[in-house]
This record gives C-alpha cells, sequence and structure tokens, in this order.
C-alpha cells in the first residue's frame, strides 16, 4: 500500500517508497510492516 502526497507529481516517488518499505519488512522477517514517511 502507498498514499500519494497531493504534492507529488510523479507517481515513481510513491511507488519507491512501497518498494523501499517492501524490502525492509522482507529484511526484517516474517509478518512485517514497514512504513517510510518522507520520499526515498
Amino acid at each position: 500500500m502507498a498514499c500519494v502526497e497531493t504534492t507529488e507529481t510523479c507517481l515513481d516517488d510513491a511507488v519507491g517508497r512501497a518498494d523501499l518499505a517492501l524490502y525492509r519488512a522482507k529484511r526484517a522477517g516474517r509478518n512485517r510492516v514497514e512504513a517510510v514517511m518522507q520520499a526515498a
């Protein structure tokens, strides 16, 4: 899941944050939720 900020003009920023959170969760183990609050 990712939130797109209204100030973002490029969807790539939101996808990048979602991707970063996904890989953080995968490295941390099973059944994890990770959040990235700032632009990646």
